[in-house]
């Protein structure tokens, strides 16, 4: 072996740097033929879309928006009843659409009053030019999965013109990009609701078009695929780039018909409540404090995909060759430069290359709507001069540190069991828990009265009790915030009954504390009064911070909303207070009184609270059953 690499001794340093850049290029175009950079090649296009900016929305479509406002004006409360939309698609219809699409599941008749699917299926009959939503979903028999088509209910199906799909294919990062214009189910082709509204709209049979591996030639025009059968989809802008109208006022005759004259209608969800909104390339922002603005909703996703489609704004993707040639071309021109010239040389041409090629790949995108991959080549150029300048300045590199996080200073010890089997990454994942919020009323005022070995002593009691609490109903402490205690119940571990441990929880502290204020008032100390909220709901769960220092925490909305119900507890004289996601999930098992609705920034209704009051013993003690079960083992 020590003779194999003589070779290498004998070799000058230049010619060694050289020979690493040629490693660095071949390295880099084996990642673009196994596509390892997709996430930013991803986040690049959504950086092309930034740069360009909105462009005008053409199509004929105009969105008639379930939204909040209508949820206030209409006759009754959301699930609406389906003669509403029966009502509605008759006001449309005065204005002659084309095309009258509802991005609204209906797949289960109306148990109460079916005759209202009656009366919708008649205007739908009467309009003939209604398509409803279907989606794909994927079931279970027993260890098998396949995908099952959930189509519109039999009255309606009968009554009008197609349905289309409502699936949103998303990317690894969950923003929508593409676009799924059709599914094979048994064989059977099935298009997406975008795709069916243009069939009305355009009159294309479905036997004018042809699908062939790259593209889809839909009438007379042809859609380009990629390597999944995907369309890149062309966004005019945000979300509320087409005309909308709030669902209420076209439901009472508010306003012109003409504006439906000739137009794809969408009826569909605007509304943050309904959960239809997803992240698209111009949600995010390079320059906002926080990148990811706002979501935009499905129903507007369709709409952008029949604009691309039908103004022909189709983007492209050049084939993996030319990447693999722009990798092999600028990889070489900047290693050997980076190997033979001079440092301010190699770093002009490296620069020089990465902007040129920069300059084009946003030329090409703005004016001709080409999505060119400039990661890898951005990449090789990058690396070539890093690695060939460092090495031709030190020909014997010092090995570089492995830094290993370390967690068990920052987290709790259930959480360091975790991160030690799965060590999670800093995007961490969304999971559905309860968060708990406790923190003390009163204590600064009390603190003026004593002296600061006091003060520590009655806090460090006090939070002492707590986090015995917190750790016997198996939650995670997740911080201290001064005075105020953070726990998490369902993250990390997953904890089907985290609403019930959480609340469990809470009360215990509330009798702990209790106890605690006799026990003050016996050894002449002045008490302190204490408030808890929890709430229920999703969260982002994950490892926060840099690599030198992070921490293991939960973040969002449903955060925001325990810390406001642990605020409110002053507010409304109560020692505890719940959310109304948290009481329906443990409603069986504690007496609740329900207090006046708090507001939560963010959020535009007042959200419901309840004060805690009791618990049954039987809950709490099957709470600390199923603990002391899985410490022992038995689990």
């Amino acid at each position: 072996m020590i003779k194999k690499l003589a070779f290498w001794r004998r070799w000058s340093s230049v010619r060694k740097a050289r020979w690493i850049g040629y490693g660095i290029t071949a390295f880099t175009l084996l990642a673009a033929m196994a596509d390892m950079g997709e996430g930013p090649n991803l986040r690049s296009l959504d950086l092309l879309f930034y740069l360009r900016g909105e462009i005008p929305a053409t199509a004929p479509v105009v969105i008639v928006a379930i939204d909040n406002e209508s949820f206030n004006e209409m006759p009754e409360r959301w699930i609406w009843p389906r003669n509403f939309h029966g009502k509605l698609i008759d006001q449309i219809m005065k204005g002659k659409p084309k095309a009258i699409v509802f991005d609204v599941l209906m797949t289960e008749e109306s148990v109460e009053k079916p005759a209202q699917d009656a009366q919708m299926a008649a205007a739908c009959r009467r309009s003939g030019c209604v398509i409803l939503g279907a989606e794909l979903v994927t079931a279970t028999d027993r260890q098998f999965e396949y995908e099952q088509l959930s189509l519109p209910i039999k009255v309606l199906r009968n009554a009008i013109a197609s349905e289309g799909l409502v699936n949103t294919p998303q990317d690894s990062d969950a923003f929508v990009r593409r676009a799924q214009l059709y599914r094979k189910v048994h064989d059977e082709r099935y298009y997406s609701l975008a795709a069916e509204a243009l069939r009305r709209y355009l009159g294309v049979g479905k036997g004018e078009i042809n699908i062939e591996p790259g593209k889809m030639e839909f009438g007379d025009r042809i859609i380009p695929l990629d390597s999944n059968q995907k369309m890149l989809i062309n966004y005019c802008g945000g979300a509320k780039t087409f005309k909308t109208i709030p669902y209420y006022q076209v439901f009472k005759g508010m306003i012109d018909p003409l504006v439906f004259k000739d137009a794809i209608v969408f009826v569909g969800a605007t509304a943050i409540d309904l959960h239809d909104s997803f992240h698209v390339p111009f949600s995010w922002s390079p320059l906002a404090e926080d990148r990811l603005a706002g979501q935009m909703p499905g129903v507007e996703i369709h709409a952008n995909v029949i604009d691309t489609i039908l103004n022909r704004r189709f983007i492209t993707e050049p084939g993996p060759m030319i990447t693999s040639l722009l990798v092999l071309g600028l990889g070489f021109l900047v290693s050997y430069y980076a190997t033979g010239a001079r440092i301010w040389v190699s770093a002009l041409v490296a620069v020089g290359a990465a902007f040129g090629l920069s300059v084009v790949w946003v030329w090409l995108f703005v004016a001709k709507s080409v999505f060119l991959n400039v990661v890898y080549p951005l990449f090789a150029i990058g690396a070539n001069f890093l690695v060939c300048t460092t090495y031709r300045a030190a020909v014997e590199m010092r090995e570089k540190q492995k830094v290993r996080a370390t967690f068990a200073r920052y987290v709790s010890p259930h959480v360091l069991t975790t991160v030690l089997n799965n060590p999670p990454e800093l995007g961490g994942a969304r999971r559905v828990a309860t968060v708990l919020f406790s923190d003390v009323r009163g204590f600064t005022s009390m603190s003026e009265k004593l002296s600061a070995h006091e003060v520590v002593e009655i806090l460090n009691e006090y939070l002492t009790e707590m986090v015995e609490v917190v750790l016997a109903h198996d939650g995670t402490l997740d911080k201290f915030v001064g005075d105020a205690v953070m726990a998490v119940f369902g993250s990390p571990m997953d904890q089907p009954d985290h609403a019930l441990r959480a609340v469990s929880t809470a009360w215990s502290m509330h009798v702990k504390h209790e106890a605690l204020k006799v026990k003050w008032v016996n050894e002449g100390k002045t008490p302190f009064e204490i408030g808890i909220g929890v709430n229920t709901g999703e969260v982002v769960a994950g490892n926060m911070g840099s690599p030198n220092r992070m921490e293991f925490t939960v973040i969002g909305d449903n955060v925001n909303t325990a810390a406001r119900m642990e605020s409110a507890t002053k507010e409304l004289h109560a020692k505890i207070l719940i959310s109304e996601t948290t009481y329906l999930a443990v409603k069986e098992h504690v007496q609740v009184k329900e207090r006046e609705p708090v507001m939560v920034k963010g959020k535009a209704q007042p959200v419901k609270v309840f004060e805690l009051l009791g618990i049954s013993e039987e809950a709490q003690t099957k709470v600390l059953a199923t603990m002391l079960e899985r410490k022992a083992g038995k689990k």
